[in-house]
This record gives structure tokens, C-alpha cells and sequence, in this order.
């Protein structure tokens, strides 16, 4: 049952979009439902890189590549205020403030407190708070949205699978 979870009733096993494992990440999408040269009726997609997998899986691959510091992690939704997790507190600051201004937010200032240091931001989409532990990226925490380093998508899913 747990499979199925975030996809409508019907549809578990056909090939689309909420079925993809790369729902999350939308790194296999170009040219996915047809090639530039393919003719198509309608909604008759190709799905040529669809993946089976299910939002929690699509999210704890999303999540590990955020950890990694191979995919940013944006704050808000908008899409500027942006960082990766293997940038220092330093380079974080310094890379909101550079375009802050332009996109409308505000930093704070860099807050150390022994081995934490905390930044402020404000987006949009509301008021955030980062926090490095040992110059490590911990998480943000948002009153809408968070973030979290010790996220365990695989736990979720085995909780989940037990409560169904």
C-alpha cells in the first residue's frame, strides 16, 4: 500500500509523471513523454525515461543529492535564495546577500554561538533560520517548510507501511 502513497486510485501502476521516480527532481524529463520528431495524439505520451517509484522514493534521492552538495536546496520556492550543503556558513552569507537585494529578500547576519552559527533570511515565501553545526549545514527551519540533514525518507516509508 505504501507504494501507492501521494497517487490517485487507478493509476499505481501506469506509466506517468506521479508514477516517476524522477518526479522530485525533474532530471529525466526533457524529451521524456516524446521525442522532438515523434508524432503524438492527444495525451498518448511515450514516458521514454520514466522510472517506476513513489514520492517518498523520488524525495529520499532528492534529499541524498541535497546532503552531497550535488543539488541545491532552495529556500521558499522562488528559486533564488538557494545554497548547498557543502558551502561554509561564510560562502552561504555572502551568496545570499550578493543577490538579496535584486530578488527582494533580506539576510541577517551571521550568528556564531560556539560550535552553532545561525543566518537569517527572509523571502516571499516567509522567514527562514539555517543553522551549522561544526560549520556543517543542519538544517532550515521555516514556519511552512524545513529542511533537515537527518531526514530518513526509509523510515518513513517502513512507518507508513506498517500503519496501512
Amino acid at each position: 500500500m505504501a507504494d501507492t502513497l501521494y497517487v490517485r486510485p487507478g493509476v499505481e501502476g501506469t506509466k506517468q509523471c506521479l508514477t516517476c521516480l524522477h518526479l522530485v527532481t525533474h532530471d529525466k524529463c526533457k524529451n521524456c513523454l516524446y521525442k522532438p520528431d515523434e508524432k503524438i495524439e492527444g495525451t498518448d505520451y511515450r514516458y521514454h525515461n520514466w522510472e517506476h517509484g513513489t514520492w517518498l522514493q523520488a524525495m529520499a534521492q532528492s534529499h541524498a543529492r541535497e546532503v552531497a552538495g550535488t543539488k541545491h536546496i532552495t529556500i521558499g520556492g522562488q528559486g533564488e535564495a538557494d545554497i548547498l550543503a557543502t558551502h561554509t556558513p561564510e560562502e552561504t552569507a555572502a551568496n545570499l546577500r550578493r543577490v538579496a537585494e535584486q530578488c527582494g529578500y533580506v539576510v541577517g547576519n551571521l550568528i556564531p554561538t560556539e560550535n552553532i552559527k545561525q543566518l537569517s533570511i527572509s523571502t516571499h515565501d516567509g522567514s527562514f533560520v539555517i543553522t551549522w553545526i561544526d560549520d556543517v549545514l543542519h538544517k532550515i527551519d521555516g514556519k511552512e517548510w524545513s529542511w533537515n540533514r537527518g531526514t530518513d525518507y526509509e523510515a518513513m516509508h517502513e512507518k507508513l507501511e506498517r500503519t496501512e
